[in-house]
């Protein structure tokens, strides 16, 4: 099942993804903490290209090219349907279409 983007800025996207991720186990960090991004970071980050394996401490493992993504990896680390949690959430706060 895929995560449908469209209309949605991808910067806002990838901030929603990062905000509500895990971080790397791999960190010695294992619980949720309240570590998050600004916009003009994931802009940036954004502008380098659409496919992020990981983003800081987090593993993302995202293609946001089109308007729909593939969430198997991200929900693998962060949990089943946690994806398409994140994208809910900014759906709820957004006036896009």
């Amino acid at each position: 099942m895929k995560v449908f983007i469209k209309g949605l800025d991808k910067a806002q996207v990838l901030k929603a993804l990062f905000d509500e991720a895990l971080p790397n186990f791999g960190t010695g960090n294992h619980s949720k903490d309240n570590k998050k991004i600004s916009m003009s970071k994931a802009q940036s980050i954004i502008d380098e290209g659409p496919y992020f394996t990981s983003v800081g401490d987090r593993l993302l493992n995202v293609n946001l090219s089109g308007d729909a993504f593939d969430p198997w990896l991200y929900d693998l680390v962060n949990g089943e349907g946690a994806a398409e949690y994140a994208v809910a959430g900014l759906r709820m706060g957004s006036t896009a279409t």
